[in-house]
Parts: C-alpha cells; structure tokens; sequence
C-alpha cells in the first residue's frame, strides 16, 4: 500500500508463487523515496520468508512502524547482510518444498479452471470524471486538445474553471476520488505529460512552461510566439508542436525553438498540425491539410532524425497515438479509427477499422481525446448534443425546441421572429431557420459539409455563415427565404474565414482571419462594396476574435488574450483608439444588448451584464452576475447564445447530458476485439 504496488508481480500465478518463494521484494525506498527508513526496515522484516523472522504480534509490528526503539546504527549490519540472507532463505528445504507444492499446485488449480470454465480474459474498466458544464468544449479561445494522459495510464489532466475566473490544469490518480487543481497553472491550455510521466508542460498564450506533477513552481521552456495546435513530448527530450502550421521543435529544458517541418505548397500542404510523438522517441505523427480543404486532411510521419516526411493513405484529422501495434486517429465527424501500422517502416500493415467511439471535435480538428500507449483512453465522448431554449434574467430555462440536437449558434433575427441556428447531422452540419410563430424549420445548405457560424443581414432577407463548400474556409450568404441559391461573401485561396459579422448598416463585415502566417487570429473588416480592401481592428501576435459591432456602428468588441487569458475588450470601430477592457476576470463570447447600453458576456461559470456609457469617453460602470452558466459553449470560437430585442431573456443551448470525461483503462483488449472482428 505505501509502494502503491504488490511486492511481487508476474503475468501467471506460477510466476508470483516462484518471485513469493525465492526473490526479495524491493526496498520501499526504491519505490517511493520518500519512504522513512524505519518504515522500509520494519516492512522488510514483515515480508521476510521464514515465520520466525518476522514479528512475533501486531503491537510489535505497529511499534516498528511508528519508529519506536529505533536506531539507524542497529540496522545497518542487517541491512548489509541482506541478500546473502536472502539467498540462504531461498535454499532453506522449507522454503523449496513449499515453493514446490505451491507450484504444482497452483498449475494443477490452474488447468483445472482452464477446462471448466476457460481462461478469463483481461477486461477493460470505465469510470467517469464529471466536469462543469459549461467547460464541456474547452477554452474560450481555439487551442489544442485540452485532455491528456500519462505515459502508465495512471494519471489523467484536464482543463476546467478554476473557481477565480480562470482555467487550471486539473490532475486525477486512478486512486483519487477527486480532481484536484495543479497550483501555478493560472489561465493554462494544452497539457501534456513528459514521456516519464514526472512533468506536465502546458501553455498560458505562446508562453510554454512545465511543472512537475506532484505540484512545484513552474518552470518556463520557451515562447512559440501563438497558441500551438497539438502538442507532445518525445522520449527524446524535445516537446514538438504545431505554431503558424509549421512542427516546431523545442528542447524540454529549454533552448531556441526550430523548425521541423514546414508545408510543401508542392505537395498541396496547408497546414502541419496535431503531431504525436511516438514511443520510439524518433518518429512523430501529425495530421497535412491540404489547400482542398480539412475533408481531405490525411496522416503522415515525420522522423526526428533525419526529417523526412511519409504520407500516409488515411484519412484522419487527429492522431491520438500507437497503442497494441495500432494507430489510433479522429476523423472530420469526431469518429475514432485504427489502423495496423508499423512504426520502423513507417507504414500501415492493414486497412482502416471504425472502433465504435466518437469524441468531441472542436474546430473541426481538435480531438478532445488522448491515448497511452499502454491502453489507457481519454475522451469526451459524442457530439455536444443540446436543447434550444430560453433563460431568463433570474436563471429559469424554457425548452423552445423539442428535439435534443447538435444545434450551435443560434441567432434571432432583428424582428426577434425567427432563429438562425446551425444542426449536425451525422457527419455534416447545416444552416436551417426556424419560424417561432410557425413551428417551422427550412434547411439552407445542403453542399459543403461544414455550415455553421451564422448571423443575420440587418435587413432579415439574408444570412450569411462559414462553410467548406470552397478551396478555403469562406463566408457565403442567401436568402433566408431560398428565393436565389447562395453566392460567396467572403472567400480566397489564400486566407481562411472563420467567424464573422456586418456592421448594423450592412456595408462592411468584421471577421477574424487565419492566414497560415505568424499571426493566426486577427480581427478585420473590409467594405462590401467600392474599397474592399481588408483593413486591421486588431492584429498582432496575440489571439484576437469573437469580434461584435455595437448597434450605432461605433464601437467593436473582441476576445483578445492579450493578458494571459481571454477577455473582453472594446475600442472605437474602425478605429484607431483606446482598447477598453470590459471583462474582468476572464471573458468571452460577447454580445451587445439591442439599445448598446450593455455587453453581456460569460466568464465560464456564469453569465455577465457590464454596463457601459460612451460618453464623454467609453466606460464600464458596472457588472452584474446574472447567473450560472449551465449552457454549452461553441465547438468553435463564436457566441454561443443571443440575447432577446427587449433584452430580457437569452436564447441557449443547454446540454441534455451531464458533462463528464469518459476513462476506458486497458482499452487495449476491447481494441484488439474490434480490430479482429470479435466485437
């Protein structure tokens, strides 16, 4: 119990009979250092092989341990005669005769149950890790996997809220009943554990910095500069990761940063995102998104050595990791595949096999799941699966549409008559419009499989949303009515778009922009027509988005993380001018009320009103907590909720199912089942 393992192991009974009988169990000390040494001395003497060497009661047991009596310098002879006594306990005729028949024994035992029943099988164990609902996506900002797992299986970290506004990395044992918050990772995104398992290295922004697990002070590694895409730490010693859609190298205690591998526009790279080091300490996994579009992500293996990259025929967009001779990956629709791979050859030995599992995707690429190699899985399973509905000021949600659905985004229209939302569907998602009065839905895409993000025209004839549809993640528009088909807004073959919004008079939109460059996250706006020459509100090396123009067309607000952690700011549209901090302790999702008078926002435990003036200067008066933010956040970043024309309630979606992480220990023999059709 104090070593946190039995005192002999083997794979047959046989094996832990024969260790029982003839082998001296390790020193506690080699187990847990922190063990006294009158401790490990009075546990020696307890597991001693012959009867009469060990105590005579357990009051003389209970004394030895409480240290009562004892000298080091009484010990030390015993201690150094240790294995000649061993070796001499081993040969004693007692010991071999009992070693015998304990032997023959067991394996008679053993056959026996063999034939009546046949041998049991290993069986892989479920449990779950409840979370805050309202942190059932992740951050407030796009980053990486926010779940990861120990090397052993043993240990899980997650990200969630704090309690202060923040987020913190969370560490759960196998043998703990609850998570507890690691101290000193204030505002952290992306664990991930050292390949020994002893550190936990993680992010707040470009800043990347290790701890070790048992709790200590931080330690800094490195600035990447952006907040990286995929993250893990190599046997070797070097941590890779996937900055400005470059694989970076960086060494774990320290040093200049450089760069692995870049896209090769000859190969129709775009982005080199999600790397996995594998086991062998020299070849990393990552997932190449070609300029056709995330649909067509596929695997490919990079060596450390030598930097030569292998591209893999498999379609996949997030590789978890090789565990029982497979490689493990999550496709676009968050479904988890393997595939028989040969890591010396760098090569897949067999097809494809869907393994029965989906896990959480965020930004269509994002798999909220990680893998041991020793078998251990972690995810949060499933789409986020909510109902539509209404919440008052007091905090009384009211079910507005029936069905549970992957909905995302909703959005009234300026009469408040009608919704905008965006609904999954297997692997796809779409743009439909629900008719309040009516009890009607209209589906508007059906090309493309990802259309999502939607806002309104300030008219009500029109709604624009982001879709895959093209070369390049693009903004496209079409009458709510499906008078005439849709028609671009907002597209290039250079630049992905990923958010956006118009201004109240409909000339200009304001959008967050991805350009594959350092920079990954800024908030722009161009005119719609006559100049439309893309202009900045907010670039700069940090990440900016979520970005909302006030009713008068005046002011734009934003997420910037700026400080460490998302919040919520405010500065003239278009600008230049003051940058007004609103939220106060972490924010994100802004949404203006319909008279400009306040900015509601959710700081991941509840929702917020600040109340602000605009003149003479722009000022946050006040802020009021409105009440528990039960609701799910977005798969990717963009306001998750709207508020009423009257400003009264919230339009919501709220999860159906309890927020939890599911912990499937030694996975592998359910694995192997499926991959050889036994399951």
């Amino acid at each position: 119990m104090i070593a946190g393992e039995a005192p002999h192991s083997g794979t047959t009974a046989q094996a832990i009979i024969a260790k029982l009988m003839t082998a001296e169990p390790l020193p506690l000390s080699t187990l847990r250092s922190s063990s006294p040494v009158h401790v490990e001395i009075a546990v020696q003497k307890a597991l001693a092989k012959l009867p009469a060497d060990r105590y005579s009661s357990a009051r003389e047991f209970a004394d030895a341990l409480e240290g009562k009596g004892f000298t080091l310098a009484a010990h030390t002879t015993a201690a150094h005669a240790g294995p000649a006594a061993a070796g001499s306990v081993a040969r004693h005729p007692l010991v071999i005769g009992l070693a015998a028949i304990a032997v023959i024994a067991t394996g008679v035992a053993a056959y026996q149950w063999s034939i009546a029943y046949g041998a049991p099988e290993r069986t892989s164990v479920r449990f779950y890790v409840p979370l805050a609902t309202s942190m059932v996506t992740g951050g407030v900002l796009a980053a990486g996997t926010n779940i990861a797992v120990s090397p052993d299986g043993n240990t899980i970290a997650f990200v969630a809220p704090d309690g202060a506004g923040s987020s913190s990395v969370f560490i759960r044992t196998l043998a703990d009943a609850e998570s507890r918050p690691l101290a000193g990772t204030d505002g952290a995104q992306e664990p991930f554990f050292s390949y020994d398992g002893q550190w936990i290295g993680f992010f707040v922004g470009g800043s990347l910095s290790k701890i070790p697990i048992g709790g200590g002070t931080p330690i800094p590694v490195a600035e990447v500069g952006s907040f990286p895409v995929g993250v893990s730490w190599s046997a070797t010693g070097v941590i890779v990761t996937s900055v400005a859609n470059n694989l970076i190298a960086v060494p774990d205690n320290g040093g200049p940063v450089r760069v692995l591998a870049m896209p090769d526009s000859a190969e129709g790279d775009q982005y080199f995102q999600s790397p996995i080091a594998l086991p062998d300490g020299e070849t990393v996994v990552f997932a190449a998104q070609p300029t056709g579009g995330v649909p067509r992500t596929r695997l490919a293996v990079l060596s450390l050595k030598t930097g030569k990259i292998t591209r893999l025929d498999v379609l996949g967009v997030a590789p978890l990791g090789i565990a029982g001779g497979y490689l493990i990956y999550a496709t676009l629709t968050g479904a988890l595949f393997a595939v028989p791979f040969d890591v010396a050859k760098q090569r897949t030995t067999g097809e494809p096999v869907a393994l029965g599992v989906n896990v959480v995707m965020r930004s269509g690429v994002i798999a909220e799941a990680a893998l041991s190699p020793s078998g251990t899985m972690v995810l949060q399973s499933g789409s986020v699966t909510g109902q539509v509905g209404t919440v008052d000021m007091s905090g009384a949600f009211k079910p507005l549409l029936a069905d549970a659905k992957p909905y995302g985004y909703p959005r009234y229209s300026p009469d408040g008559m009608r919704i905008a939302i965006s609904i999954g569907a297997g692997s796809r998602s779409d743009a439909w419009v629900y008719d309040i009065a009516a009890g009607t839905s209209t589906r508007l895409t059906t090309e493309g499989t990802t259309n999502e993000r939607i806002e309104w025209h300030p008219d009500g004839t029109r709604v624009l949303y982001r879709t895959d549809r093209g070369a390049r993640s693009a903004f496209w528009w079409q009458p709510a009515d499906l008078s005439t088909p849709a028609a671009p807004l907002l597209a290039s073959l250079s630049d992905d778009f990923f958010e956006g919004v118009l201004t109240p008079d409909g000339k200009s939109i304001v959008y967050q922009l991805d350009n594959a460059g350092t920079n990954q996250a800024d908030v722009m706006y161009r005119a719609l027509e006559g100049d439309t020459t893309s202009k900045p509100i907010a670039a700069s090396n940090f990440v900016e988005g979520q970005p909302r123009v006030s009713p008068d067309g005046k002011w734009v607000a934003f997420v910037t993380d700026a400080s460490g952690i998302g919040q919520v700011v405010v500065q003239p549209f278009p600008g230049p001018g003051p940058r007004v901090q609103v939220s106060a302790s972490g924010g994100s999702e802004p949404v203006w009320s319909r008279d400009g008078r306040k900015i509601f926002y959710r700081d991941g435990r509840r929702f917020i009103a600040a109340t602000i003036t605009t003149s003479p200067s722009f000022t946050v008066t006040g802020r009021t907590l409105l009440f528990a933010d039960e609701y799910v956040f977005a798969l990717s970043p963009h306001a998750n909720y709207d508020v009423s024309r009257d400003g009264t309630h919230f339009l919501v979606v709220k999860n159906t199912d309890a927020a939890k992480l599911t912990v499937i220990y030694d996975w592998l023999p359910e694995l192997r089942a499926r991959m050889t059709g036994r399951q």
